[in-house]
């Protein structure tokens, strides 16, 4: 799967709370190139969830692999 979305290693919000100035949030050595799978993997878990994918069920009643 190919990265295509930034992630902030220290989120946003967190950074605004360790008195961050936008450009340190920003800064490169802050972000990380991800996949969406990944990225909502990640954000999930920053707040305390569990990212569950969706699976798409086909008419036999079995899931489909995903391609």
């Amino acid at each position: 799967m190919l990265a295509n979305e930034v992630h902030h290693i220290v989120g946003r919000e967190s950074g605004k709370r360790n008195g961050w100035s936008q450009a340190q949030i920003d800064a490169l050595s802050n972000l990380m190139s991800v996949s969406h799978d990944c990225h909502k993997r990640l954000d999930a878990a920053e707040q305390g969830k569990t990212f569950k994918p969706k699976v798409t069920i086909g008419e036999d009643g079995w899931p489909i692999d995903a391609p």
